[in-house]
């Protein structure tokens, strides 16, 4: 796996202290338009960084497993996108309340349907892709650098 410098560690770092601040914040109701911007700010930092971090090596399953971390990436921004519209409502006033004189219930429906809290659902199957990547290339790596091991032996 390619290394990210100094700057770019913080960066990651940085964005994934936001996301967790943004989350915590946001479930016990502290300023929820301040901290949902704040947790996709973090969503966005977290995932172009780890999108930085190239696998070289030749390991099909890593590479796999890179992409479901990419995958894990896009849920977790469009989890943080959700929760801003949850916060803003800004697609609710273009697509309910876009005529002030009449109240659209289909739309409405489909709305509290589809995007109303939702972004918990995609902040949880992002966190469970992220979780069993990690741990799953961890091993990929323990297992691809004892092999080199042996047959630099050999």
């Amino acid at each position: 796996m390619r290394q990210l410098n100094k700057f770019q560690t913080f960066l990651f770092i940085f964005g994934g202290v936001l996301m967790v601040a943004g989350v915590g914040l946001y479930v016990f109701g502290v300023a929820p338009k301040v901290v949902s911007i704040a947790f996709l700010v973090g969503a966005v930092l977290f995932g172009v960084m780890q999108m930085m971090q190239r696998y070289e090596g030749k390991s099909l399953t890593i590479r796999r497993l890179r992409s479901i971390m990419t995958i894990a990436d896009i849920a977790f921004i469009l989890a943080g996108l959700m929760m801003a519209e949850n916060s803003w409502h800004l697609l609710y006033q273009a697509t309910v309340w876009h005529n002030p004189e009449v109240f659209n219930f289909e739309a409405h429906q489909n709305y509290m349907a589809y995007i109303n809290n939702k972004w918990v659902v995609a902040l949880l199957v992002a966190a469970v892709l992220e979780l069993y990547s990690i741990n799953r290339i961890s091993y990929e790596q323990k297992k691809e650098d004892r092999k080199t091991e042996k047959n630099i032996k050999d």
